[in-house]
C-alpha cells in the first residue's frame, strides 16, 4: 500500500489509505522548496514501516549518489561473506569501518575494485532490485539513482523482510551505519525522536556535473523496531555549507512530520 504525493511536476497520481498518515509532500511543501531553491534538484522518498505506506517527491529525478553509494558497497561486502558462508574478514572490516563511519574514500576505492568495479555493481543492482540505479563507468560517486531505489536498499540493509540479507548481516550493517562520526550525524538524524535508533549514511561532494551533491539516507527506528526509511537526494549547491543548511531544514521537517504520528503506530 502506498501514498504518492500529487505534486506538480512529479507525474504521479495520489493514492490514499486509511492507515497512512497524511503526506508531507503537499503543494505548500513543493512551493516552499521551489521558492527557496529554484535552481536546485531535490528528490525524496519515505517508507513508513509502521503502516507500510510510501511517499515520494519528484520520483522521476535521477541524481548522483556521492557517498550514499557506500551503502551499496557495504551491501556487496556483506553479501559476499554471506554467500561464502563466513564472517567478514579483518581486511574487509578495516575498510568498511572508515568508509561508513568517516566516509573515507580510499577504502571505498579498494572495495569497489574488490567487488568487480562497474560490472560488479551492475550485477549487484540487479540482485538488489535497484532498477533505477545506473552504475557509473569509473567514478562510483557519479552513480545515478532514484530516492526510491535508495529507500529500497536501506530497507534491505536495516529493516528486513525483503532482499537477500540475513538478520546477521543486517545487524552487522547496523553496527556501522548506527555509529557514524558525530560530525556526519546530520540529515536523516535531524529532528528524529531522541530515543530512536538511527542508521544512516550521508553523501557530500562537489562535481563538475552538478555542483555540490548533498544526500542523506537511513532508517529512523522506534522503540519496537518500526519507524521510517528516509532518503533525500539533492544537487546544484554552490557550497557544502549551503547544501547542508537546506538539507537540515528538509530532513527536520520530514522527521517532525512522522515523529508527530509516532504514538498511535507504536
Amino acid at each position: 500500500m502506498s501514498v504518492l504525493a500529487a505534486i506538480p511536476g512529479t507525474g504521479r497520481a495520489a493514492a490514499t489509505a486509511s492507515t497512512c498518515v497524511p503526506t508531507p509532500f503537499t503543494a505548500a511543501f513543493d512551493q516552499d522548496l521551489r521558492t527557496r531553491w529554484p535552481a536546485n534538484h531535490v528528490s525524496a522518498s519515505i517508507s513508513d514501516t509502521r503502516s507500510g505506506c510510501s511517499y515520494e517527491y519528484h520520483p522521476r529525478l535521477r541524481l548522483t549518489t556521492a557517498s550514499v553509494f557506500k551503502i551499496e558497497v557495504m551491501t556487496g561486502v556483506l553479501l559476499r561473506a554471506q554467500d561464502e558462508k563466513r564472517d567478514i574478514t579483518s581486511w574487509e572490516h578495516a575498510r568498511l569501518l572508515p568508509m561508513i563511519s568517516r566516509s573515507a574514500d580510499p577504502p571505498t576505492n579498494e572495495l569497489f575494485s574488490y567487488l568487480g568495479g562497474t560490472n560488479g555493481f551492475v550485477a549487484l543492482n540487479r540482485r538488489l532490485g535497484l532498477a533505477q540505479t545506473q552504475a557509473a563507468p569509473s567514478v562510483w560517486g557519479l552513480t545515478h539513482t532514484s530516492a526510491s531505489d535508495q529507500v529500497k536498499l536501506v530497507r534491505q540493509m536495516l529493516v528486513g523482510g525483503v532482499g537477500p540479507l540475513t538478520a546477521e548481516s543486517r545487524e552487522r550493517a547496523w553496527r556501522y551505519m548506527g555509529n557514524v562520526d558525530p560530525s556526519q550525524q546530520w540529515g536523516v538524524s535531524e529532528g528524529a525522536p531522541q530515543a530512536y535508533r538511527i542508521g544512516m549514511k550521508n553523501g557530500f561532494a562537489p562535481s563538475q556535473c552538478c555542483g555540490w551533491r548533498i544526500n542523506t539516507a537511513g532508517f529512523v527506528s522506534g522503540p519496537v523496531g518500526n519507524g521510517w526509511v528516509l532518503v533525500v537526494l539533492t544537487d546544484g549547491w554552490p557550497s557544502e555549507a549551503a547544501g547542508r543548511r537546506a538539507m537540515s531544514m528538509i530532513a527536520r521537517r520530514l522527521n517532525d512530520h512522522f515523529a508527530a504520528t509516532a504514538g498511535p503506530h507504536q
